[in-house]
């Protein structure tokens, strides 16, 4: 370890991180902390299987296109790294690889539930699914480290209790013996009214957020992206009823963001700011809320509204003060697009329904909008997702970007009976007169002992098909079998057109892994894969295509989970090797858990 390297990132690092522990100690006492997100920031998937990498970047919108029968595998990351495959969306820096809940091993299921009103309310990741009631701990921590020998380390730490709660990630991306820490990501959010709710019980307090750093909003504002149905796969969960709180704690890699709301029993109202994705500029954005929840007709209605302003750099050019000698000044003014959304949502075991309206107001006095409505009706074994959305020419969305004129719409039947499910989908869009067409179809066999999913999706004139199969020990199928826990085996090819490639094959990926208690709390586990992709290299003169040497690799791991008073150790060692470059990994894991 260099030490004068880690001397200097430390001195580096802002006065943030002081601010940090001050700030808690000074805060009162009410649990509005985000539980939830600290549940799935230090689950179990870093004790079972190998990493992939990017395992601190869980999203808002982590779980927004994945249904919770119909999650996708993430096959790609699998076949790199030779780890478990989990469901999730299919964004860069979001998706969160669940673990098999079989394979988990939870002692404590409370933390999968809602807890109490107080908490409920700020849990802004969970869906108001659950009506289960349970007491949080005044306080709740987590510290993680994990140091690779090639990718540097990172060091992750929350701490949430009655009235705030914080979430900070250091790295140092430099292989060893380098070490340089600095800032990667951090969220804190007070609650500085919830000491009020302990002293009058009886009387319903509303909530004040005050937030800062890497916040999450609800799906309305993904809407605003002007997206429509265009991304939509087969594994699409159809209509989400909104979040309780539109702002909360998030933990995905992002510029600051700020946001104030204040909620109560069935609305909420908030300003926020966030910086675009590249020009870094400032937008604002104002919200406003109502819901209405009838437990027992199990009807939920919501009703949904955003005022944003988007920045433009406007140029304007205007006649100097030499106005008889003909010359003229160009003056740059900064003015902001306007934007407007009201979005209504209805849910019933039923039928569901949802529809979002968008009104722009550009900076250059242009007037355009979207809209897009969907239906989902499910009875018994069947049922089917509709939807379609329109954007208008000129229409300037969230990140301040003006859309072409587009269409879009899908259709996804989906069934299911005992062990058996199946999810199709066909959709289109349409733009600049260019049809595109996708579609896709997952099925799933879910079995205690044995699981088993296949998937097919085409868009963007590539198909992709996917399987896996699972394998989870049971004592009463297993009696012979005393240190298996899972095994899984899994493949995946993606096909072009011939006339975009004449090998047809694009890439294919086979993966296959296993885990095992060797004794209470000991775990290990075994990997292993083997990929091969189609390259083009295209010059002025010609086009050369040909199959690239084949990509293969494999690792092991111990772990184990330890219970003590009050918490939880856990840690993991991990090797991997490759065939490419870097040709072997050794990673190191430790971490601890409040309960």
């Amino acid at each position: 370890m260099n030490l004068i390297k880690f001397y200097h990132g430390i001195k580096r690092m802002p006065t943030l991180l002081c601010m940090f522990v001050t700030l808690f100690g000074c805060v009162s006492t009410q649990v509005h902390g985000q539980q939830s997100l600290f549940d799935r920031l230090t689950n179990d998937r870093f004790i079972f299987g190998l990493q992939n990498g990017e395992e601190y970047d869980i999203d808002e919108y982590s779980n927004e296109d994945s249904g919770a029968e119909t999650d996708e595998h993430n096959f790609d990351k699998a076949s790199e790294t030779g780890s478990e495959t989990g469901g999730g969306q299919q964004t860069d820096e979001s998706t969160e690889q669940q673990p098999d809940k079989a394979l988990t091993q939870q002692t404590d299921e409370s933390v999968k539930q809602q807890i109490d009103k107080a908490d409920s309310s700020s849990d802004v990741q969970q869906n108001d699914k659950a009506d289960a009631k349970h007491t949080a701990p005044e306080r709740d921590y987590f510290f993680r480290y994990v140091h690779s020998v090639h990718k540097g380390a990172r060091i992750s730490a929350g701490l949430s209790g009655r009235g705030y709660i914080g979430y900070l990630q250091l790295e140092s991306p430099m292989p060893v013996p380098y070490f340089e820490l600095s800032v990667r990501n951090f969220g804190v959010g007070l609650y500085p009214l919830a000491a009020l709710q302990s002293s009058f019980p009886k009387k319903n307090i509303p909530a004040l957020f005050l937030g800062a750093g890497s916040l999450t909003f609800d799906s309305f504002l993904k809407a605003a992206h002007f997206t429509g149905f265009s991304k939509t796969k087969a594994n699409y969960g159809g209509v989400k009823f909104p979040w309780e709180q539109f702002i909360g704690i998030g933990s995905g890699q992002k510029a600051v963001q700020y946001g104030v709301e204040v909620y109560g029993s069935g609305w909420n109202g908030g300003f926020f700011a966030s910086p675009e994705p590249k020009k870094q500029r400032m937008r604002y954005g104002l919200i406003g809320g109502w819901r209405m929840n009838q437990k027992k007709a199990d009807i939920n209605f919501a009703v949904q509204y955003l005022t944003a302003f988007m920045p433009e750099l406007v140029r304007e050019v205007k006649p100097s003060s030499a106005e008889s000698s003909g010359i003229y000044g160009e003056d740059i003014r900064q003015r902001y697009h306007t934007l407007f959304g009201l979005n209504a949502v209805f849910t019933h075991p039923i039928v569901s329904f949802s529809t979002t309206g968008f009104c722009s107001y550009a900076a250059d006095k242009t007037v355009s909008g979207a809209v897009q409505a969907e239906i989902d009706a499910w009875y018994r074994y069947a049922g089917i997702r509709t939807g379609g959305s329109y954007t208008g020419a000129r229409a300037v969305n969230w990140d301040g970007k003006q859309q072409n004129e587009q269409i879009s719409a899908f259709i996804q039947p989906h069934f299911k009976v005992g062990l058996f499910s199946l999810s199709a989908l066909y959709g289109f869009s349409m733009e600049d007169r260019t049809m595109l067409h996708n579609g896709g179809l997952i099925t799933q066999v879910k079995h205690e002992v044995i699981r088993w999913k296949a998937s097919w999706d085409y868009r963007n004139e590539l198909h992709t098909i996917k399987t896996e199969l699972i394998c989870i020990s049971k004592p009463k199928w297993f009696n012979g079998v005393q240190w298996l826990q899972k095994a899984a085996a899994g493949a995946s090819v993606e096909l072009q057109d011939k006339t975009a490639n004449p090998f047809i094959l694009k890439k294919y990926a086979i993966h296959i892994n296993g885990h095992f208690c060797i004794t209470d709390g000991v775990f290990c586990g075994i990997a292993g894969s083997f990929s091969q992709a189609v390259r083009k290299e295209e010059t002025e003169n010609e086009r050369l295509i040909y199959l690239q040497s084949p990509v293969y690799g494999g690792g092991v791991y111990v772990s184990f989970k330890r219970d003590g008073i009050g918490k939880v150790h856990s840690g993991k060692l991990e090797v991997s090797v490759r065939n490419e470059k870097p040709y072997y990994d050794v990673k190191l894991v430790y971490q601890i858990r409040g309960k």
